[in-house]
């Protein structure tokens, strides 16, 4: 019995001094989180893995596209538009291999309570495809259905950062450290605010810098400039994200953005190239008043995103050889 006293009385006084130490508290993410967007997936027999040519065996194409990450994307941001075969081959023009998905694509979201409530499934459909030639031979194979979604996304980054009564020389035992990395956390997205660190650099300034870095893991994920519809025609249009950063704080200065017209957001604005998939920023906060305090930055990404899946198609001759 007084082995088991002596053994408690050890562990209430461990404990004592972790509180007197100030152990830090654990910040709770904010978001759902992962590094996806909107998926694609063709359904089950659409296309069917056979038709027939002649004209006298229709079918549609129906895929499904799901909103997995955090940003909420409206119909008319968004479209799906087939390739892989000639559109007057199953008697289409052009403009009907591409569409608008029928509803907007909702956001997954995490509630107070830790619940998450998945984004909503949107099925967008390719109607009376009708192989209307003549096939020469037995059959022929389309290899490469393939189905792209293009949608306007974005990603929402959150961490703190630290400001000392001596920006150069603090204390020890303060309430925050000034030289350190952080920890940042992003939104359910494909594009991600990764590595930001921060540290001193003068008497009345602290320096953070971070990384806009491509995570997504969907077929064909590909990053695209805002608003240019993932055109691959423009080799420019490629890999380029609209950075968006924010401390609600007078004296931002950042460095590695390339300046974007028309922006009137608060803090500072601009785009990254992202060169094997990811790009540093660099920022400079003035600390008018130093102090001991925390304080929030707030960094926004847009993009334009492309996402595929892809099937076969074989086309049989109706009347055999």
């Amino acid at each position: 019995m007084k082995i088991k006293i002596l053994l408690i009385l050890c562990l209430l006084f461990v404990a004592a001094c972790a509180q007197e130490e100030g152990a830090q508290v654990q910040r709770t993410n904010p978001f759902r989180g992962g590094t996806e967007g909107v998926s694609i997936n063709y359904v089950e027999n659409s296309p069917p893995s056979e038709v027939f040519d002649g004209g006298g065996s229709p079918f549609n194409i129906v895929v499904k596209v799901k909103n997995i990450g955090e940003y909420f994307v409206p119909k008319n941001k968004a479209f799906v538009e087939l390739s892989g075969f000639a559109p007057e081959a199953f008697g289409l023009t052009a403009g009907q291999l591409k569409i608008n998905p029928p509803e907007d694509l909702i956001a997954a979201t995490i509630d107070s309570q830790g619940t998450e409530i998945p984004g909503n499934e949107v099925y967008a459909e390719f109607q009376n495809l009708n192989h209307q030639q003549a096939i020469t031979g037995a059959s022929f194979t389309y290899p490469t259905i393939r189905a792209e979604v293009c949608y306007q996304y974005g990603t929402i980054a959150q961490s703190v950062l630290c400001s000392r009564e001596n920006l150069v020389q603090p204390e020890e035992g303060g309430i925050c450290n000034l030289n350190e990395q952080k920890v940042v956390f992003n939104s359910g997205a494909p594009v991600q605010v990764v590595s930001l660190r921060q540290t001193p650099r003068a008497t009345d300034k602290i320096g953070f810098q971070f990384d806009v870095q491509h995570l997504g893991t969907g077929i064909g994920g590909k990053v695209f400039e805002l608003g240019t519809e993932c055109k691959e025609t423009f080799r420019t249009y490629e890999d380029k994200v609209l950075v968006r950063v924010r401390t609600d704080r007078p004296g931002l200065e950042c460095t590695g953005l390339i300046p974007a017209t028309g922006q009137t957001a608060l803090g500072v604005s601009g785009y990254v190239n992202l060169y094997g998939g990811k790009k540093a920023v660099q920022c400079t906060q003035t600390i008018q008043s130093p102090k001991d305090f925390e304080f929030p930055v707030t960094i926004e990404l847009e993009y334009d995103y492309r996402n595929m899946a892809e099937t076969s198609l074989v086309v049989k001759h109706s009347g055999g050889i």
